[in-house]
């Protein structure tokens, strides 16, 4: 049971070409750990007392949210649009796809990856 916040396909393009890359056939083992860290920064397991899982409504009320990745979360909340945005130290996206009902679960497309900021 979790919620996954699932990058459109543009938004994965986006994220790979922020790595510097073209497309995905060629991006390095580096890389490709930094995708797997954003990809867990992408699961929100349900809250452990009730089993409860995040859907779309429970995200509009300035929650903090853990995720999959150890230590980490997102800030979910209401934008002045009417859009529920996801925020970390890793940026924010946008639900564009609201409570996709899944087994066990629900899919909400993002505009964004959840990338780690690159060290200088």
């Amino acid at each position: 049971m979790a919620t996954l916040l699932a990058p459109s396909d543009d938004a994965v393009r986006d994220a790979i070409k922020k790595l510097g890359f073209e497309s995905s056939s060629d991006v390095d083992e580096g890389a490709k750990k930094k995708l797997a860290d954003a990809a867990k920064r992408h699961i929100l397991p349900p809250v452990s007392d009730s089993k409860a899982l995040w859907s779309a409504p429970f995200m509009t009320g300035n929650v903090w949210i853990p995720s999959a990745l150890s230590g980490h979360g997102v800030s979910a909340s209401m934008d002045s649009d009417g859009r529920v945005k996801l925020s970390s130290d890793h940026g924010s996206v946008h639900v564009v796809t609201k409570d996709i009902d899944v087994c066990k679960g629900f899919i909400e497309i993002v505009d964004g990856v959840m990338l780690e900021k690159p060290t200088n």
